[in-house]
């Protein structure tokens, strides 16, 4: 291998690789070797089909992998010798090949900067400390309180309302067809928490345990499905459950529920 500078400009580096005949030969013949033992020709054992005929089947093949392993195995070694440490990934424009003269391959690449970091000395930094006030402190309880909400089952004469949850199968269909997406069952949903299409919350307001609602709503144009983006969809939903929200407690078990040891700490 023979390794002229083409480029030093700044971070900028190029080169001009020379694999040699023999050496190109040299992998060819080792790759032979390796698929001699490797394939199975009818008429001759396993490992004694001639290399010759070997070559005149899969000698295109081997030629290309001998080149590929050539300029990877030739670039590392530049690299090691020259201490480079490419930032990117180097282009490599590989020229003619020709069996009985070798090849040339250009590497180009940017390469990192030294740093000199001997007389480096660390910024000084100002601490800054946050003293919050006691009503600070209430309201991010108040805050996390509200993030740990949980529900109760309500009597099932108990209308559902804004705020509350019901537990729903549900089925959707556009134009009579079921739409992928569309099925679901024993699903929580908070009543005017938006998790739903616009218009389908709105429509369980009301609804008690057991019943049978058909909500019909339009999906929004665009939307993440362009197959349902701006259709009318009816969905046959069933509540199994309405929910009211329970008290949260601020206490020890509800600091627990975000990884402190007690409200105090």
């Amino acid at each position: 291998m023979q390794i002229n500078e083409l480029k030093n400009d700044g971070l900028t580096r190029e080169y001009k690789i020379t694999i040699e005949k023999a050496d190109l030969d040299q992998r060819v013949q080792n790759i032979l070797n390796d698929l001699r033992h490797k394939v199975r020709m009818k008429g001759f054992r396993p490992g004694k089909t001639p290399v010759a005929l070997l070559k005149k089947i899969h000698g295109e093949a081997a030629l290309g992998q001998a080149v590929e392993e050539s300029v990877r195995e030739s670039t590392d070694q530049l690299f090691r010798e020259k201490k480079i440490r490419p930032a990117l990934q180097p282009k490599v424009d590989v020229g003619e090949v020709d069996e009985e003269k070798g090849f040339e391959f250009t590497l180009s690449t940017e390469i990192l900067p030294d740093v000199d970091t001997s007389d480096f000395k660390a910024p000084a930094l100002e601490r800054l400390i946050a003293t919050p006030s006691d009503a600070d402190v209430d309201a991010a309880i108040e805050t996390l309180a509200g993030q740990s909400k949980s529900f109760e089952t309500a009597a099932k004469t108990y209308k559902a309302k804004t705020g509350d949850a019901v537990v729903i199968d549900f089925v959707g269909s556009v134009d009579g067809e079921e739409f992928e997406g569309g099925k679901g069952e024993d699903f929580q949903l908070e009543l005017g928490s938006g998790q739903f299409i616009a218009g389908f919350e709105d429509q369980l307001v009301g609804a008690k345990t057991g019943d049978k609602v058909t909500v019909k709503v339009t999906f929004p144009d665009p939307y993440g499905s362009e197959e349902l983006a701006g259709k009318d969809a009816s969905f046959d939903v069933e509540v199994k459950e309405v929910k009211k929200p329970a008290d949260t407690k601020i206490d020890d078990d509800m600091a627990k529920n975000f990884g402190l040891e007690s409200l105090i700490s």
